[in-house]
């Protein structure tokens, strides 16, 4: 069944990921690219924001929920911990979003796929971490830089090792920055309907930043929050 949920469609397929059920280009054309799917375009975009945001920064996504947890994070069930990580994602990442929404939503999510306990902990969990964000303790970027950069950046410490040893620390850390940032969506202009101005002026209200590309003489760049 087609989920219709923005929430509940990003933890369905972030679940499934997980449980190595399909691909994710799969999972995304088996959720949006169908005709019985009837999630509004605002829907859908928040959905994808959830989704990729989670996986982009599920390694700082997870350092700031153990700062939060007396036990393991390998500990917390893997849905419940997806749950988190889309609440925490909303309350770091998502200005548009209260903070308040974020948890009383994540809270949902967990009354209907958790057992009472678990969601009173997703609650109180989330709570805290609104109340005290300003208070968590980050890697110490002068002792360990290896760490902090993983951690800042969200990629694995392997991997940071390695791109430094082989890049230097300032390149590793001007890569991993790049990864992070989204690309903008390029147009050409079709040019015998509308000028490229004229597409401009249309688009403006659809975009967070648009500019006209370098050299293709047709092009716009678009970007979006």
């Amino acid at each position: 069944m087609i989920e219709t949920d923005p929430r509940k469609t990003a933890l369905a397929i972030l679940n499934a990921l997980d449980n190595g059920q399909a691909t994710l280009d799969r999972l995304l054309t088996e959720q949006f690219d169908t005709r019985s799917s009837k999630m509004p375009r605002r829907d859908k975009n928040l959905s994808y924001a959830l989704i990729f945001g989670v996986l982009r920064w599920r390694g700082r996504l997870d350092w700031i929920i153990s700062r939060f947890l007396k036990n393991p994070i390998e500990k917390v069930d893997p849905s419940v911990l997806n749950i988190l990580r889309i609440g925490v994602f909303q309350i770091f990442y998502l200005t548009r979003v209260p903070e308040s929404a974020a948890v009383n939503t994540s809270v949902e999510l967990a009354k209907e796929a958790a057992s009472p306990w678990e969601v009173r902990f997703v609650n109180g969990l989330l709570r805290n971490v609104v109340r005290n964000q300003e208070k968590i303790e980050w890697p110490d970027a002068n002792t360990d830089p290896l760490l902090w950069l993983s951690v800042d950046q969200s990629f694995p410490t392997w991997l940071i090792r390695r791109w430094v040893d082989r890049f230097g620390y300032d390149e590793t850390r001007e890569l991993c920055e790049h990864v992070n940032t989204i690309a903008p969506l390029t147009l050409r202009t079709n040019v015998l309907k509308i000028s490229r101005d004229n597409l401009k002026e249309l688009l403006q209200s659809a975009a967070e930043t648009l500019s006209e590309t370098v050299h293709a003489p047709e092009g716009c760049l678009l970007y979006t929050s």
